[in-house]
């Protein structure tokens, strides 16, 4: 059976709070293109390679390793500071994901005006 973990981590933070109050349905895959409304927070799920094989038992794989980068972008930098805060619990606590803190950004976009703030993590699947 095939794991589409971008879809487990939209399926959870589509209904935290924070990204209910804030973010509502502007939650893309792989980049955001819905410019209707700039001003409103948005998120991005970006998977960063395909799922890397970490594992293996009589010649097969068993565990792999799933990397993804989730951006967030805002007019105001604290929106997306507590976006990522809620995100993150869910990350660690319940998909059991770890953050690469080697590998964010926390940046303002002034060709855009919006803040971004962009972190990558890593899950293993379960064996």
């Amino acid at each position: 059976m095939v794991n589409d973990f971008l879809n487990e981590i939209y399926s959870e933070i589509k209904n935290l709070d924070t990204v209910k109050d804030l973010v509502a349905n502007r939650i893309a895959f792989y980049e955001y293109k819905n410019y209707e409304d700039e001003s409103k927070p948005f998120i991005v799920l970006r998977p960063l390679n395909a799922s890397t094989p970490s594992v293996y038992g009589n010649d097969d794989v068993i565990r792999e390793y799933q990397d993804i980068q989730i951006d967030i972008q805002s007019v105001k930098r604290k929106d997306c500071l507590v976006l990522m805060d809620s995100i993150e619990q869910v990350l660690r606590n319940k998909l059991l994901f770890l953050n690469l803190t080697s590998d964010s950004l926390d940046e303002y976009l002034s060709g855009v005006g919006r803040f971004v703030l962009a972190k990558r993590f890593r899950c293993k699947t379960k064996l």
